[in-house]
């Protein structure tokens, strides 16, 4: 019996090109068929300093801080329909809103389980903080499959790499998206934006208009009395009077 000889290199490389070629033109069709546009309001949260406790508590810990700050997501959007987690991302996650209310109380319920938490993560270095970072961003994307894809996607992500300047800072909020937002925020007293400042330029994209970004800002003491302000929160939570 003949040994089966190796193909060329050159054959080998043509048939792959080629069965890339035919998925390209799978997924062009696809698109056509079930891709719809989605205007919404887009967020991303992830957590700070993933790399550096992972380093020193262990890829275990790291899972279980990941696995905390997801499913604790997965409650408030419970809480909050108009908000979906659509992404999961290790240490983070992707969301699409259509209630910009909602998704600032979401904001400001999960910054409260974070100021909480850090003081178990205190008395436990095991456990880190879930500390974290949120931007928001707004635009059009397309949705396919329960994804989405577009220009907004990519730059809340990059948007979510600028640290807030001010403590009481919770969110980083691309100003185009704050613009409409000013009379919302007037039944949160506790709440306010920041001036605006430019996004740095090494996160513009060539061709891209820089654009501004705020801060959501928190004042946590006056926040105390929630219960009586988010309406939704109430009842979904069984809160003790």
């Amino acid at each position: 019996m003949t040994e089966k000889q190796p193909r060329p290199m050159r054959n080998v490389v043509t048939e792959l090109l080629s069965r890339s070629r035919g998925l390209e033109e799978e997924a062009r069709h696809h698109y056509r068929e079930v891709a719809t546009a989605s205007l919404a309001i887009w967020a991303m949260i992830d957590l700070r300093a993933s790399a550096s406790f992972r380093l020193a508590a262990g890829d275990e810990n790291s899972f279980a801080r990941a696995q905390a700050l997801f499913k604790t997501v997965g409650v408030l959007v419970e809480i909050f329909p108009s908000v979906e987690v659509f992404k999961e991302l290790g240490d983070g996650v992707l969301l699409r809103a259509t209630d910009f209310r909602d998704l600032v109380e979401m904001i400001v319920l999960l910054d409260a389980v974070n100021q909480y938490w850090q003081v178990d993560a205190a008395a436990d270095p095991r456990y880190g903080s879930l500390d974290h970072r949120v931007a928001v961003t707004s635009g059009e994307s397309v949705g396919i499959g329960g994804d989405y894809f577009g220009s907004p996607i990519d730059r809340v992500a990059r948007l979510s790499s600028i640290a807030c300047e001010s403590e009481d800072g919770i969110a980083v909020i691309d100003s185009e998206v704050a613009k409409g937002v000013g009379q919302r925020l007037e039944d949160y007293p506790f709440l306010a934006l920041s001036s605006s400042r430019p996004v740095p330029p090494n996160l513009v994209k060539a061709g891209e208009p820089a654009g501004r970004i705020v801060e959501l800002l928190i004042d946590r003491p006056a926040f105390g009395g929630f219960r009586d302000r988010f309406a939704k929160v109430r009842g979904f939570l069984p809160l003790p009077e």
